[in-house]
């Protein structure tokens, strides 16, 4: 199994891909850190469930 990209919160944040969650994802991915798009798609799941979890 490859591992999966890994993207900087920055990247998050300027992907037009994520320009519904921009705000959410803002406040939940960390500077300095990289995600998954699929950790980060949980990170704001999470949150929208009443739930976070890092």
């Amino acid at each position: 199994m490859a591992d999966e990209k890994t993207y900087s919160k920055e990247a998050f944040l300027k992907s037009s891909e994520y320009k519904e969650k921009r705000d959410l994802l803002d406040a939940l991915l960390e500077n300095g850190k990289s995600y998954t798009k699929k950790h980060a798609e949980r990170l704001v799941e999470n949150y929208l469930k009443g739930k976070v979890i890092r």
